[in-house]
């Protein structure tokens, strides 16, 4: 091969070499592409969607005064402001009052509450009531419900109590009997370990004048089961005299003629003693003053100052009949 040969191959390869280093410098620039209109279009649309979402829901509603307008008004003037209106009820709706529209051009709004937030407006209307008329309305359900159940009772031939017990007069009578029974058993055994404890507290004491003194204060302040106390008999609302134990309060007494009847009354502990058994008696007697049955009934304790609000049950009752011979005992 000739110079001039060798010449022309080494020119071809220097200039395919720099062909293709040319070719090669031109995709590495290709890489660092610059953003189009298109793209910055795109880019500008998604921050002013982020900015609207944000301005929208910051946005701040005027709060106007509700009060006074048909609830159809207060939430056309809440809805003027852009607020969305969560809820009507009336003031007292957890009272069993039921919700409302804003249809409602009858009742006038009485309280409401803007929650920002949710841009939202809770709507209240009616009034609302105050703790006593609540608890008196509660109260007057209740009588309700008790006279429902002893109409309901009475119906069947029976007996109705207060706690809700239903039976009839010969079982009342037996329970009745029954609990004396123990009731006065268990006094009776608390009155002899009482007697006990004080005879060895009487003859472990160097004075039997301080012994005798102290016996005497301690059966003087307690009620006996086995015999009656005198009591004094008051008015509703008047004060328990002071040199008495007990006061007794006359209260209403109803019955079934020729069937069973309901002693009602309150007992007054006008000491500082707390007893553990408390129960009254008495006689009926109709309107030519025979005798024709008897009332009991017990409690299993009376504290110092209470008052115990009975109901005892009369075997037999008659109209125009009266009761007599009201004896109360305990321990």
């Amino acid at each position: 091969m000739d110079n001039n040969k060798l010449n022309q191959t080494s020119s071809a390869a220097k200039a395919g070499a720099n062909t293709a280093t040319g070719a090669g410098a031109n995709n590495t620039g290709n890489t660092n592409t610059k953003l189009t209109a298109k793209d910055w279009l795109i880019i500008l649309a998604v921050i002013g969607g982020i900015w609207a979402f944000f301005a929208i829901n910051h946005k701040s509603y005027e709060e106007y005064d509700l009060k006074g307008l048909t609830v159809a008004e207060a939430c056309e003037k809440a809805r003027s402001a852009g607020w969305k209106v969560d809820s009507i009820r009336h003031a007292d709706y957890w009272n069993n009052h039921e919700k409302t529209d804003c249809y409602n051009t009858n009742q006038t709004v009485t309280d409401y509450e803007y929650y920002s937030n949710g841009k939202k407006v809770k709507i209240e209307y009616g009034t609302k009531k105050t703790k006593e008329e609540k608890e008196a309305e509660e109260a007057e359900k209740k009588a309700k419900e008790e006279a429902d159940k002893e109409a309901a009772c009475t119906t069947q031939g029976k007996v109705y109590r207060s706690n809700g017990e239903c039976k009839s007069a010969e079982e009342w009578a037996a329970q009745d009997k029954k609990e004396m029974e123990e009731a006065e058993a268990r006094a009776k055994a608390a009155a002899e370990a009482e007697k006990q404890q004080s005879s060895t507290s009487s003859s472990s004491s160097n004075s039997s004048s301080s012994s005798s003194s102290s016996s005497s204060s301690s059966s003087s302040s307690r009620l006996d089961s086995s015999k009656s106390y005198k009591y004094a008999t008051i008015e509703e609302g008047e004060k328990c005299p002071s040199n008495v134990q007990l006061c007794y309060i006359i209260g209403n007494s109803t019955g079934y003629p020729n069937r069973y009847g309901t002693m009602r009354g309150k007992i007054i502990n006008n000491t500082s003693r707390d007893y553990s058994y408390m129960q009254v008696t008495a006689d009926i007697y109709n309107s030519s003053g025979v005798k024709i049955g008897d009332c009991w009934g017990n409690t299993s304790g009376l504290k110092a100052g209470a008052t115990w609000q009975f109901e005892a049950y009369c075997d037999t009752w008659t109209t125009g009949g009266r009761l007599e011979n009201i004896d109360i005992k305990g321990l």
